[in-house]
């Protein structure tokens, strides 16, 4: 669903069974979304916006695109791929949909489920194969944030503020919360109270200063207001 700052409905768009990072929105508000091997913008007559399967043709393997971000720095396009040798890596194309790059982080990265892009270029991954986020940047990779807990983290939704501090959904310990990063990948503190944890937060994006929040078992989508003042 696309809405408004208000809440209101704006556009219902059927993707699928997907359940990941798999649909994002352009500088001019255009919706793009995962299809199959394609990228389609809402805004395009042309259904098939990017064929992905033509800028994999020659990778070794299967490859399956899982997540999507569109760059609020140039509007460029990330694509995050996973092939069944269990290695990820992320596509750049322009705002047209031209492929520009393949990004692979040194081999780091191996199942990208949700991705975006901090102000400083690193593209932050929440990767279920690595059960890690994990920051990278052209071929290098910049950090991996793990746990030392019993149970290894499974991230999903991802998000920057305007400090370039990273906003992750980790489910721990039979707990889902919010962890704050820095932009090295170091851990600050959990955003989120026990008891506003109970529906399982796992997307997240932040507008205006404004935290919105998608839980996996709940139909409402939580607004909360960031205090910059605050620690």
């Amino acid at each position: 669903m696309k809405i408004d700052k208000q809440g209101y409905l704006i556009q219902v768009v059927d993707v699928g069974q997907f359940n990941t990072g798999c649909h994002s929105v352009n500088n001019k508000g255009e919706l793009l979304y995962l299809k199959m091997e394609k990228v389609i913008n809402c805004n395009v007559n042309e259904e098939n916006f990017i064929d992905i399967s033509k800028t994999t043709a020659s990778c070794t393997g299967k490859w399956v695109a899982w997540c999507i971000y569109c760059s609020k720095i140039n509007d460029e396009i990330l694509i995050g791929l996973h092939n069944e040798e269990a290695k990820g890596n992320v596509h750049r194309y322009d705002q047209h949909g031209k492929f520009k790059e393949e990004i692979d982080g040194e081999n780091s990265l191996c199942k990208p489920l949700y991705m975006t892009e901090n102000y400083n270029g690193d593209i932050i991954v929440s990767d279920a194969g690595k059960r890690a986020v994990i920051g990278v940047k052209k071929d290098k990779e910049i950090f991996q944030y793990k746990r030392k807990s019993a149970w290894k983290i499974f991230p999903t939704g991802v998000c920057t503020d305007k400090s370039g501090c990273i906003l992750v959904c980790i489910y721990e310990d039979n707990e889902s919360n919010i962890h704050l990063l820095s932009k090295n990948g170091e851990f600050l503190k959990k955003m989120l109270r026990k008891e506003d944890c109970a529906f399982g937060p796992c997307a997240i994006c932040i507008v205006d200063d404004l935290l919105y929040l998608g839980q996996e078992s709940c139909q409402d989508i939580q607004v909360y207001e960031i205090n910059r003042e605050s620690n």
